[in-house]
């Protein structure tokens, strides 16, 4: 079964088509495809967002109407493998009242308790969570709750550290100038919203 739908965003027209597998949608958006999975009765995006325009990592993301992303160590094929990175308020496209950000329409940033759910649904194992292949010894993935996650590192001022490393989980919101992949989950209601990464 597929079903598209168009969504007008300010003089830009942007198609979205869902497929159902296995009773879960996959999602092509913006020239990319994201397949989904369902945890705890939340929709998540699997793979790392990857939306926008490269800037160089020496740059900061500006409100300039355009989603602005870092590909790790400027290279583009970190981008298409691990998905961008990004700071907070480019992630909420500098919009705090808005949780839906640079995930697809219906989409939004995840808030932090929304990631606990994620986490506490694993028995509080971040190995279930990530991609097999990503991590190594204790923390090297088993991907038991087919969530994907790629540990794609993280931008920070005067460059870029830990490249599928689980050294750094953090709340993007308290560090505004560090940037780091991003996750949608599909959304059921208004919250506030947090950015948080695993990377």
């Amino acid at each position: 079964i597929m079903l598209s739908f168009f969504f007008n965003d300010t003089a830009t027209t942007e198609i979205y088509t869902l497929s159902l597998h296995d009773a879960l949608p996959i999602l092509s958006y913006k020239g990319k495809t994201y397949n989904t999975v369902k945890i705890e009765n939340m929709c998540w995006l699997k793979e790392n967002l990857d939306v926008g325009t490269m800037i160089q990592g020496s740059d900061n993301m500006s409100d300039n109407g355009i989603i602005e992303k870092y590909c790790y160590d400027n290279d583009m094929v970190n981008c298409d493998n691990y998905g961008g990175l990004y700071q907070w308020y480019e992630a909420i496209q500098y919009n705090e009242t808005v949780d839906q950000g640079i995930c697809p329409d219906g989409w939004h940033i995840p808030y932090l308790g929304e990631f606990y759910t994620l986490k506490n649904a694993m028995g509080g194992d971040g190995n279930a969570l990530k991609e097999i292949g990503q991590g190594t010894g204790e923390g090297a993935g088993t991907n038991t709750s087919g969530f994907s996650a790629l540990l794609a590192g993280y931008r920070i001022s005067n460059g870029y550290a830990y490249l599928r490393s689980e050294e750094h989980t953090s709340e993007l919101q308290s560090h505004s100038f560090i940037a780091y992949a991003a996750f949608c989950l599909k959304k059921k209601k208004s919250f506030s919203s947090f950015f948080f990464f695993f990377s």
